[in-house]
């Protein structure tokens, strides 16, 4: 991983907030998953190549040229749906984007920009039925997560950070980093919310508009981010990979190798259905030990 911080001048000649550049290599269990995913693959079934995703990619071309992007220059599928979980992932571009809040609390500071390679998003959080699909699979024996009948929509919850990375494993993807999801939840110019800068209750599964429990991933449709992600705000809190530090002028670049031991504490983003709105801003961040659960926090994939 390598940080390149330089500030950028305006057409003013003045200078603008920070940059920083994320430039990795993925693991080679990510270059695993690369492959496995590719839906272009003769090995994936028919139901899952492109042409199930059509919609999907126009839909995503749509919303990269509102955004001002050349999605004709992207080298492979805009959407792509995992041959293992049946999820489906949008491709979200390299480039910059504003992250951080200068009116937010004091771990969000600086409102700076960072540079990222491309990467695709899950537009979901993991649900129910997809973990346990996982854990009578493989067997896994999650730190405190059960079945419930008539749950699989619903995103899983009462699920640790090692719970979290093992159905990553299993699915030959992984957890986003801490920038990555704040891109994909906010787009470009560093608004509040995934749908702008006005909040409306209307638009996240929260109490303000009489959610009373989890609902169902992708059933608020109003509320979808610039790059066509759902349930970035409210439903559930979120894990990401990267390790929590207060110094956030450098916490948008994730660390290769994470600290063992269940007591470091992670980043989680988004809020959760019982948050006000000041905590489902895309900006804001929580932390939590790996071996941590609650009935607030799921997760969602990217690779």
């Amino acid at each position: 991983m390598s940080e390149d911080r330089y500030r950028k001048p305006d057409n003013k000649g003045s200078y603008t907030e920070p940059v920083f550049s994320l430039v990795s290599q993925p693991s080679k269990s990510v270059e695993s998953g690369l492959e496995r995913l590719d839906l272009r693959a003769s090995s994936v079934p028919a139901s899952l190549k492109p042409d199930s995703v059509q919609a999907d990619a126009e839909a995503q071309v749509a919303r990269l040229q509102k955004l001002g992007l050349k999605p004709e220059l992207e080298a492979g599928p805009l959407a792509v749906r995992n041959s293992i979980d049946g999820g489906l992932a949008l491709w979200i571009p390299t480039g910059t984007f504003v992250m951080g809040n200068l009116s937010g609390a004091y771990n969000e500071r600086p409102r700076r920009i960072i540079s990222l390679d491309g990467f695709y998003m899950d537009t979901h959080p993991i649900t129910e039925g997809q973990f346990k699909v996982f854990v009578e699979e493989t067997h896994f024996q999650p730190s405190a997560w059960v079945s419930h009948p008539g749950r699989d929509e619903l995103p899983v919850v009462d699920v640790n950070w090692e719970d979290a990375q093992a159905y990553c494993t299993w699915a030959q993807k992984r957890l986003p980093r801490e920038a990555e999801w704040e891109k994909a939840a906010r787009g470009l110019n560093g608004q509040d919310y995934p749908w702008g800068n006005v909040f409306d209750s209307s638009h996240a599964a929260i109490l303000e508009n009489g959610s009373v429990e989890l609902a169902p991933v992708g059933h608020y449709k109003r509320g979808e981010s610039p790059y066509g992600m759902l349930g970035m705000a409210g439903n559930v809190w979120e894990w990401t990979i990267d390790d929590y530090t207060d110094n956030y002028p450098i916490n948008g670049i994730s660390s290769e190798i994470f600290t063992e031991g269940s007591s470091v504490e992670r980043v989680v983003r988004g809020g959760s259905w019982i948050c006000h709105s000041s905590l489902l801003r895309c900006s804001k961040r929580e932390h939590y030990a790996s071996d941590y659960h609650s009935r607030f926090i799921g997760f969602r994939c990217a690779w």
